[in-house]
């Protein structure tokens, strides 16, 4: 736990760093964009496939089928139990769609990479790129119909460059094909990139954000809440009886309570006349993540002794 606390430590000392360099005016909204986008189309494309490393997973093929399953199964459960029991209150269907997006939806890509490579190693992550492939298309088709109604899904949602490097890492994964080690290092120089710029990124969100009315707002607690702790939860809950790998068990608790998603502040955004509801609703769940994810580590390394 003291080492878990010491690494976390370091992972808020580069928020802090991003969030310092945006007040000085180094850094703006701009990069940060910028700076999302190599994420997203190479960064993490990288790093995924760089994840197969020199070494298979111990855990065996199984594994990372078994890793989309919960995950999709989780968003299945996730986003119909909150849509309707939003529903029983008679909120707006435009509503609804906001307030269900920012309870489910994990920030998988800039959080779960990080933390997973930190508790479980470098070769987890390629559950967390299983992971990002199940929240994208799931995002694209389900939520965007809550907020629309109508399906949004096509080719340019699904051939993403995550969603591409994905499936070479399975495929390298489930064919146990191991990476040249020149191809390795070169991949492994733009994925080490991937945890400090989304740290970065991260500040940068927290210095545009009035913190005082982030705190303020009762209904981001309900949110958070929701994100943070009840669907965790539900999910450890339900894993526990799963005969599947511990690192597996992990890797999908990590995932899944991270704070809400950048990409549906993004959409919440576009579709809300508040047009600073997302992002707030994504700075006050990252505040108290920062508590509950390791209180999560900690709980599952406990329950698994």
């Amino acid at each position: 736990m003291i080492e878990l606390a010491g690494q976390l430590f370091i992972l808020l000392a580069v928020i802090g760093a991003g969030f310092i360099c945006t007040k000085l005016q180094i850094l703006d909204t701009h990069v940060s964009d910028r700076m999302t986008d190599f994420l997203m189309k190479v960064s993490i494309p990288c790093l995924l496939i760089s994840s197969i490393g020199t070494e298979p997973l111990a855990d065996g093929s199984s594994a990372i089928w078994y890793c989309g399953a919960i995950v999709g199964a989780y968003y299945i459960v996730g986003i119909t139990g909150v849509w309707f029991l939003l529903g029983r209150r008679n909120i707006p269907r435009g509503r609804r769609a906001v307030l269900t997006c920012m309870a489910v939806m994990p920030n998988t890509a800039f959080i779960g990479f990080p933390m997973v490579g930190l508790v479980l190693g470098e070769n987890a992550t390629v559950y967390v790129g299983m992971m990002l492939m199940v929240f994208n298309i799931v995002f694209f088709a389900w939520a965007m119909f809550l907020f629309q109604g109508k399906m949004t899904l096509s080719a340019k949602t699904i051939l993403t460059p995550c969603n591409c490097a994905t499936v070479i890492m399975v495929i390298l994964f489930l064919g146990n094909i191991q990476l040249n080690d020149y191809v390795y290092k070169l991949l492994h120089q733009f994925s080490v990139l991937t945890t400090p710029m989304a740290l970065i990124i991260i500040g940068i969100n927290f210095a545009g954000a009035d913190l005082k009315a982030v705190l303020r707002n009762r209904v981001l607690y309900v949110l958070s809440g929701v994100r943070l702790i009840l669907l965790p939860a539900l999910l450890m809950a339900a894993i526990w009886f799963l005969r599947i790998p511990d690192t597996l068990r992990m890797a999908c608790l990590i995932g899944m309570s991270c704070p809400g998603s950048t990409l549906a502040s993004v959409i919440v955004s576009k579709e809300r006349e508040d047009r600073t509801f997302g992002s707030e609703a994504v700075v006050h769940s990252t505040i108290f993540s920062m508590i509950t994810i390791p209180v999560w580590i900690y709980t599952m390394q406990t329950v698994l002794r």
